[in-house]
Protein backbone atom coordinates (compact mmCIF):
# COMPACT_ATOMS: atom_id res chain seq x y z
CA UNK A 1 0.00 0.00 0.00
CA UNK A 2 0.94 3.07 -0.99
CA UNK A 3 -0.25 6.07 1.09
CA UNK A 4 -0.01 9.65 0.28
CA UNK A 5 -1.24 13.58 0.89
CA UNK A 6 -1.10 14.38 -2.84
CA UNK A 7 -3.23 13.04 -5.67
CA UNK A 8 -0.66 10.48 -7.37
CA UNK A 9 -0.78 10.68 -10.93
CA UNK A 10 -3.55 8.23 -12.65
CA UNK A 11 -0.32 6.52 -14.73
CA UNK A 12 1.16 6.00 -11.86
CA UNK A 13 -1.75 4.23 -10.04
CA UNK A 14 -2.52 2.07 -12.77
CA UNK A 15 1.10 1.30 -12.82
CA UNK A 16 1.17 0.21 -9.39
CA UNK A 17 -2.03 -1.88 -9.11
CA UNK A 18 -0.91 -3.72 -12.01
CA UNK A 19 2.06 -4.68 -9.91
CA UNK A 20 0.05 -5.40 -6.83
CA UNK A 21 0.35 -1.85 -4.65
CA UNK A 22 -2.84 -0.73 -3.43
CA UNK A 23 -2.70 3.33 -3.58
CA UNK A 24 -4.32 5.54 -1.12
CA UNK A 25 -4.06 9.42 -2.04
CA UNK A 26 -5.41 12.68 -1.16
CA UNK A 27 -4.84 11.43 2.62
CA UNK A 28 -5.55 14.30 5.49
CA UNK A 29 -2.82 14.27 8.45
CA UNK A 30 -5.18 12.89 10.51
CA UNK A 31 -5.78 10.00 8.13
CA UNK A 32 -1.56 9.54 7.73
CA UNK A 33 -1.57 9.38 11.54
CA UNK A 34 -3.96 6.49 11.73
CA UNK A 35 -1.72 4.48 8.79
CA UNK A 36 1.10 4.91 10.76
CA UNK A 37 0.05 3.66 14.15
CA UNK A 38 -1.82 0.76 13.10
CA UNK A 39 1.11 -0.44 9.73
CA UNK A 40 4.62 1.02 12.15
CA UNK A 41 5.19 2.69 9.07
CA UNK A 42 7.48 5.80 8.88
CA UNK A 43 6.67 8.60 7.08
CA UNK A 44 8.69 10.08 3.92
CA UNK A 45 8.74 13.89 3.61
CA UNK A 46 11.29 13.44 0.65
CA UNK A 47 13.01 10.51 -1.81
CA UNK A 48 16.25 12.07 -0.58
CA UNK A 49 15.83 11.23 3.19
CA UNK A 50 15.01 7.12 2.20
CA UNK A 51 17.04 5.16 3.98
CA UNK A 52 19.16 2.77 2.42
CA UNK A 53 17.21 -0.16 3.56
CA UNK A 54 13.70 0.46 2.60
CA UNK A 55 12.79 -1.95 5.50
CA UNK A 56 13.29 0.27 7.96
CA UNK A 57 10.44 2.76 6.83
CA UNK A 58 7.80 0.21 6.08
CA UNK A 59 5.35 -1.36 8.02
CA UNK A 60 2.88 -3.86 7.37
CA UNK A 61 -0.76 -4.38 7.03
CA UNK A 62 -3.71 -6.74 6.70
CA UNK A 63 -6.17 -7.32 3.70
CA UNK A 64 -7.71 -4.51 2.06
CA UNK A 65 -11.30 -3.92 1.00
CA UNK A 66 -13.27 -1.72 -0.64
CA UNK A 67 -16.93 -1.13 0.02
CA UNK A 68 -19.59 0.99 -1.38
CA UNK A 69 -21.86 3.14 0.43
CA UNK A 70 -24.18 4.92 -0.73
CA UNK A 71 -22.59 5.34 -4.30
CA UNK A 72 -19.25 6.25 -2.98
CA UNK A 73 -16.06 3.95 -2.53
CA UNK A 74 -14.39 3.40 1.01
CA UNK A 75 -10.86 1.58 1.23
CA UNK A 76 -11.22 -0.30 4.20
CA UNK A 77 -7.29 -1.05 5.51
CA UNK A 78 -7.43 -3.57 8.29
CA UNK A 79 -4.58 -4.94 10.84
CA UNK A 80 -1.72 -6.65 9.66
CA UNK A 81 -2.03 -10.21 11.45
CA UNK A 82 0.97 -9.43 13.38
CA UNK A 83 0.33 -8.37 16.86
CA UNK A 84 0.34 -4.80 17.81
CA UNK A 85 3.26 -6.38 20.51
CA UNK A 86 5.78 -7.58 17.33
CA UNK A 87 6.24 -4.17 16.79
CA UNK A 88 3.70 -3.97 13.47
CA UNK A 89 2.08 -1.26 14.68
CA UNK A 90 -1.32 -0.67 17.18
CA UNK A 91 -4.77 -1.98 16.45
CA UNK A 92 -7.12 1.29 15.37
CA UNK A 93 -10.67 1.60 14.98
CA UNK A 94 -12.60 3.70 11.48
CA UNK A 95 -15.92 5.34 12.75
CA UNK A 96 -17.86 6.52 9.83
CA UNK A 97 -20.89 9.15 10.89
CA UNK A 98 -23.14 10.67 8.91
CA UNK A 99 -26.19 13.14 9.04
CA UNK A 100 -28.96 14.18 7.07
CA UNK A 101 -28.39 17.52 7.13
CA UNK A 102 -25.59 20.25 7.66
CA UNK A 103 -27.27 21.12 11.17
CA UNK A 104 -27.38 17.32 12.36
CA UNK A 105 -23.97 17.07 10.45
CA UNK A 106 -22.26 20.05 12.83
CA UNK A 107 -23.92 18.55 15.70
CA UNK A 108 -22.02 15.49 14.96
CA UNK A 109 -18.83 17.29 14.74
CA UNK A 110 -19.17 18.41 18.33
CA UNK A 111 -20.59 15.20 19.70
CA UNK A 112 -18.32 12.85 18.53
CA UNK A 113 -15.15 13.58 19.13
CA UNK A 114 -15.90 14.53 22.60
CA UNK A 115 -17.53 10.84 22.87
CA UNK A 116 -14.49 9.04 21.16
CA UNK A 117 -12.40 10.94 24.21
CA UNK A 118 -14.51 9.42 26.84
CA UNK A 119 -14.72 6.14 25.98
CA UNK A 120 -10.71 6.57 25.38
CA UNK A 121 -10.45 7.50 28.55
CA UNK A 122 -12.78 5.02 30.28
CA UNK A 123 -10.81 2.07 28.05
CA UNK A 124 -7.33 3.12 29.24
CA UNK A 125 -8.72 3.47 33.06
CA UNK A 126 -9.81 -0.15 32.73
CA UNK A 127 -12.94 0.94 35.17
CA UNK A 128 -16.50 0.78 33.54
CA UNK A 129 -19.65 1.58 35.80
CA UNK A 130 -22.21 -0.66 34.71
CA UNK A 131 -24.94 1.69 33.72
CA UNK A 132 -23.13 4.57 33.56
CA UNK A 133 -25.46 7.46 33.08
CA UNK A 134 -28.59 5.20 32.94
CA UNK A 135 -30.17 6.03 36.26
CA UNK A 136 -33.39 4.40 35.13
CA UNK A 137 -32.35 1.49 34.81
Amino acid sequence: VLACQKLVDPWLTDHLRIRGVAVLSRLSLRHIDHIQRMTGAVPITSLAALPANLQEICGWVGPLEERVIFQRTYTMVHCPSQPASSGYGEPTVTLMVGAPDERSLSELRCCVPQAVRCLRIAAASGEVLLGAGLTEV
